[in-house]
C-alpha cells in the first residue's frame, strides 16, 4: 500500500474526555490526501468478553469513538486499530479460567498449546465484540508483538490468526507476512481442529521452501476457503491435514481451472501433483 496514511492515537480510557475539537485542529494540519488510521488506547487490558460489568463501560467509549470520531471522518478514514501489544496480554483473563480450559481441549483436542489457544480465542471474541459496534465499512485491525511467544514461528502466526479465528478483524504482526494480495500462489493453513506439532512442522517447512525459492504466496484459511482464492492459479495443501470441507472446495477450484498441489498424501483430485 503506497497510500500515504497518518497514526492518530485515541485516548478512550475513563479518564479522557474524547475532546472532538482537539481531534479537529490536529487533523486541520495534515494534508487532505493522508488517510487516517486511529489507534485506540483503552488504558488497561481488555476485560474478559464474559465480563459484563467491565465491558460495558469499554463498548461505551468505542460508541462515543464512532459516534465523534469514526462516523464524522469516515472518508478520511484508512483504517481503526482496535489494539496494539502482546496477543498473550489482550484480555484480562481471571474468571472461569478451568472451565475455558476444559472447553478449548474438548474442542481442539490435537492442538498442541491449548492454553495459548485459549488467550487467541478470548482475545478474537472481545476485539470482534468491539468490532460490531463500529460501521461494517470500516477496515479494523489489531497489531500484536512479534516477540509474543504464541506467535513463536511463522506456522504458528499463521494458524493462530487466520481468518478461522479472526475473520472479521485483521491481525497484522510487525515485520512478518508481507502483504502479497498479486501472488499466485495460496497455501492452506489447516484448522485449528487439527492443527498439531506435525502440521505446524510442516507448515514451517513449505514457509522456508517458499521463501527460499522467492516465490510470493498468500495464506488462506480452511474454513470459507473458496472465498479467498481470487486470482489465484495454484493453491498448496498439507494432505493430510484437509477436511471433507477443504477437499470439496479443493475439487471446485480444480473444476474451475485451478492446480492443486499437496504436501503429503494424494487426495484423489483430479490433475492434482505432489508439491516439488
Amino acid at each position: 500500500m503506497n497510500r500515504r496514511y497518518r497514526k492518530i492515537v485515541i485516548d478512550i480510557s475513563p479518564a479522557s474526555d474524547l475532546d472532538r475539537g482537539r481531534i479537529d485542529r490536529e487533523i486541520a494540519t495534515y494534508p487532505e490526501e493522508e488517510k487516517i488510521v486511529w489507534h485506540l488506547c483503552y488504558g488497561s487490558p481488555l476485560p474478559h468478553p464474559g465480563d459484563v460489568i467491565r465491558m460495558a463501560p469499554v463498548s461505551t467509549a468505542v460508541r462515543i469513538f464512532n459516534e465523534r470520531v469514526a462516523l464524522p471522518y469516515l472518508a478520511r478514514t484508512e483504517a481503526v486499530c482496535l489494539y496494539e501489544g502482546s496477543l498473550s496480554a489482550c484480555v484480562c483473563t481471571r474468571f472461569t479460567e478451568e472451565e475455558e480450559r476444559a472447553d478449548v481441549y474438548a474442542r481442539y483436542p490435537a492442538f498442541p498449546d491449548s492454553e495459548g489457544l485459549r488467550l487467541v480465542l478470548l482475545a478474537s471474541e472481545t476485539l470482534h465484540l468491539l468490532a460490531a459496534l463500529l460501521p461494517e465499512e470500516l477496515s479494523l485491525v489489531a497489531v500484536f508483538d512479534g516477540n509474543d511467544l504464541l506467535l513463536r514461528s511463522p506456522a504458528w502466526r499463521a494458524t493462530l490468526l487466520s481468518k478461522e479465528l479472526f475473520p472479521y478483524v485483521r491481525p497484522r504482526v510487525v515485520g512478518s507476512f508481507p502483504v502479497a494480495e498479486r501472488a499466485k500462489v495460496g497455501i492452506v493453513i489447516p484448522s485449528c481442529l487439527v492443527c498439531s506439532e506435525k502440521s505446524l512442522a510442516l507448515l514451517d517447512e513449505l514457509f522456508r521452501r517458499f521463501a527460499s525459492a522467492e516465490v510470493p504466496y498468500r495464506i488462506l484459511p480452511e474454513v470459507r476457503l473458496n472465498e479467498h482464492w481470487d486470482g489465484l492459479d495454484t493453491i498448496v495443501f498439507l494432505s493430510d491435514f484437509v477436511s471433507e470441507s477443504g477437499i470439496r472446495q479443493a475439487r471446485g477450484f480444480a473444476a474451475a481451472g485451478g492446480r492443486i498441489l499437496y504436501e503429503g498424501s494424494p487426495m484423489g483430485i483430479s490433475g492434482e501433483m505432489a508439491y516439488g
